[in-house]
C-alpha cells in the first residue's frame, strides 16, 4: 500500500462519521453480549480481524475466537490468524466434518480424476456445501455454550447482505434460537482499513501488495469457493505463492483454465 492511500485511510479514522459508527458498533456489541455468550467468527479477512479487535477492547483478553477451516484456505488468511495468536490472541480452529478439498474429489471436481472420487453420477447441492463447511460447524460452536454469533459481515459488501440488513437489523434471534449479530452492519470498506491501519493490525497481505483495485474492495476466502474466479484469487494465488498453487493444480488441473 503506497503512503498516500494509507494517510487517507487514517484520515478517515478521524472523521465523524467514522467515529458514529465506531460507537454504534461498541453498542451492538454490547447488545449482543446481554443475550449470551459470544463468539467471535475470525476469517483472517479485513472485517473478521477488526470486529475481533473492537470486541477484545469492549469484553477483554478473554473472548474467545473462531477459525472455521474449509481445507483450502488462503496462506495469506493463515497467516494472520497466526499473526493474532502470537499477540496471545484465543482463536480456537474448528474442522469441518468434511473439507472442500475431500467434497470435491468425491465429485470429480475441477478435473480430479483419481481413487477418491465416486463413481457415477454424484452431486452435492448447494445446501450441502453450505451446511457441511458453515452450518454445522458454527452449530457445533454454539453447542459449547456461545449462543451469539459475532459476524463481521458488511450491508455495502452485497445487495442481498443489504436487503437482509434492512430486513432483519444487525442482531436477529434465529427460529432456532441461534444469535446472529453483525456489529459492522452498516461500516464502509474505507472504515475498516482505517480502524486497522490505525490500529496497527496484521493485515492480510491481500490488502496491503499495489495494484489496480483498491484495498478496501478485494475479497478473500477459501481458494477452491465460488468467487476465486470472478476476483481473479487463482491468478493471484498462482502469481504470489507458486508453492501452494502447484499443489493444488496437481490435484484440481482444470483450475488452471482460470487462471
Amino acid at each position: 500500500m503506497d503512503a498516500l492511500t494509507r494517510a487517507g485511510y487514517l484520515a478517515h479514522a478521524q472523521s465523524v462519521a467514522y467515529g458514529r459508527r465506531l460507537a454504534e458498533t461498541r453498542r451492538l456489541l454490547r447488545e449482543a453480549a446481554r443475550l449470551g455468550r459470544p463468539a467471535l467468527m475470525i476469517s483472517g479477512g479485513k472485517d473478521s480481524l477488526v470486529l475481533s479487535d473492537i470486541a477484545r477492547h469492549e469484553f477483554g483478553n478473554d473472548v474467545e475466537g473462531f477459525f472455521i477451516d474449509s481445507g483450502a484456505e488462503h496462506p495469506a488468511a493463515l497467516a494472520v490468524i497466526e499473526a493474532l495468536r502470537q499477540r496471545s490472541w484465543r482463536i480456537e480452529t474448528v474442522y469441518p466434518e468434511r473439507s472442500i478439498v475431500e467434497m470435491l474429489k468425491l465429485i470429480g471436481g475441477l478435473g480430479y480424476s483419481g481413487p477418491e472420487q465416486l463413481p457415477g453420477e454424484w452431486h452435492w447441492a448447494g445446501s450441502d456445501w453450505k451446511r457441511i463447511l458453515i452450518t454445522e460447524p458454527a452449530a457445533a460452536i454454539r453447542e459449547r455454550g456461545y449462543p451469539v454469533t459475532l459476524l463481521g459481515l458488511r450491508a455495502d459488501e452485497s445487495r442481498p447482505r443489504a436487503m437482509s440488513m434492512r430486513r432483519y437489523g444487525p442482531i436477529r434471534t434465529r427460529r432456532d434460537g441461534a444469535v446472529i449479530a453483525c456489529p459492522l452492519a452498516w461500516w464502509t470498506g474505507a472504515d475498516v482499513m482505517a480502524y486497522a491501519l490505525a490500529h496497527n493490525l496484521p493485515l492480510s497481505e491481500i490488502y496491503l501488495r499495489e495494484g489496480e483495485t483498491s484495498p478496501e474492495r478485494r475479497r478473500t476466502g477459501t481458494l477452491l469457493g465460488d468467487t476465486s474466479t470472478r476476483y481473479g484469487r487463482w491468478a493471484e494465488l498462482r502469481h504470489m505463492w507458486p508453492d501452494v498453487w502447484m499443489r493444488l493444480i496437481e490435484i484440481f488441473p482444470e483450475m488452471s483454465r482460470w487462471s
